[in-house]
């Protein structure tokens, strides 16, 4: 049964709810320094250490991973320390932020290598086009201007739950929206109808487009239009330059390999090997050298089901090559 929920809003006055304005979304810790995301990507660690052995570049016994959370909530220096109108701003999901990267390999990073400029990371974990879309706007409402803003633009199947409900023992989060980005099939809403309280999987209330017919269905796939027609605008009128990259796109084996739409550059005879790979799905079909680069240098730390001959094989994050080819690919703006 879902808790009891304490209004945070006044319906009957429109005037204040109307205007109470909008806040970062982030992680929800402040000034924090964390070796994981989660328990899963420490137990996924774990496990991929014993399975591949202390090459691999992200052993346990090697140079562990942090995570420091500013004073806003992102992984990124302090507010106090930033030169925001000499830097470039980089927006999106866990994609941005290096989930299983080391700062150094992230896309903000290589970014300023590239630039010249520091790369402010705001990148969110498991983030929405909503939750992006929100802090490029509370950005630029709280800065007149920048060097440029990158924006790496997530899959359109996630939804984001915005609320603000009151708290007697968490006052400071009563004077701030919260939301959570739902995932298909990770997570489940409940909602009261009738009296009667109802819960679902996500994608029982919101199907991928291909499968349903449902009429509300392509929202988020209006949204993300809506949204970049409102950021291109602003960009303009500020001449801020702006590069975006979509990575439904980048992640959509049927609109050509990520590591030609990335400008990654790998060894030449791996290629055609991981061009095979992406579609037959057979992991093991690749030589071990080819194997040895993909982990170590296209995937991040938290790989998962490492396991000789083991269908279920998943790299969720991109590593320092890729990220690497996601900021070339956007410099090309600035």
């Amino acid at each position: 049964m879902p808790r009891e929920i304490k209004i945070g809003l006044n319906f009957d006055d429109p005037v204040t709810i109307e205007n109470l304005g909008i806040d970062w979304m982030a992680h929800g810790t402040y000034k924090v320094t964390k070796q994981y995301m989660n328990d899963l990507e420490k137990s996924n660690h774990l496990e991929s250490s014993d399975a591949i052995g202390k090459s691999w570049t992200y052993h346990a016994s090697k140079k562990p991973i942090e995570y420091y959370y500013n004073d806003i909530g992102f992984r990124e220096i302090d507010t106090d320390k930033q030169d925001v109108a000499n830097s470039v701003a980089v927006f999106g999901c866990s994609h941005v932020l290096g989930t299983g990267n080391h700062v150094e390999e992230t896309v903000s990073y290589f970014l300023k290598t590239y630039t010249g400029h520091p790369c402010l990371n705001y990148g969110v974990e498991g983030g929405s086009i909503t939750t992006t879309y929100n802090n490029i706007l509370n950005f630029l409402n709280t800065h007149d201007t920048c060097k440029g803003i990158a924006i790496m633009w997530p899959n359109t199947v996630r939804h984001t739950s915005v609320w603000r409900y009151g708290d007697t023992d968490m006052p400071y989060e009563t004077e701030k929206w919260q939301r959570h980005d739902l995932r298909l099939s990770e997570d489940k809403i409940s909602f009261n109808y009738e009296g009667e309280w109802v819960t679902r999987k996500l994608n029982e209330v919101h199907p991928k487009l291909s499968k349903s017919l449902c009429l509300d269905n392509p929202h988020s796939i209006y949204l993300i239009n809506q949204y970049r027609v409102a950021i291109k605008l602003i960009c303009r009128e500020r001449k801020i330059p702006l590069a975006e990259i979509s990575m439904h796109n980048m992640n959509n084996s049927n609109t050509g390999s990520i590591f030609d739409k990335a400008n990654v550059t790998i060894p030449g005879d791996f290629k055609p090997q991981f061009d095979k790979w992406f579609v037959t799905g057979d992991f093991n079909s690749l030589t071990e050298k080819a194997k040895w680069f993909y982990i170590n240098k296209c995937c991040a730390r938290d790989i998962s089901n490492y396991k000789k001959g083991d269908p279920k094989f998943r790299a969720p994050h991109w590593g320092s090559e890729i990220n690497r080819g996601f900021a070339k690919t956007l410099q090309r703006n600035f």
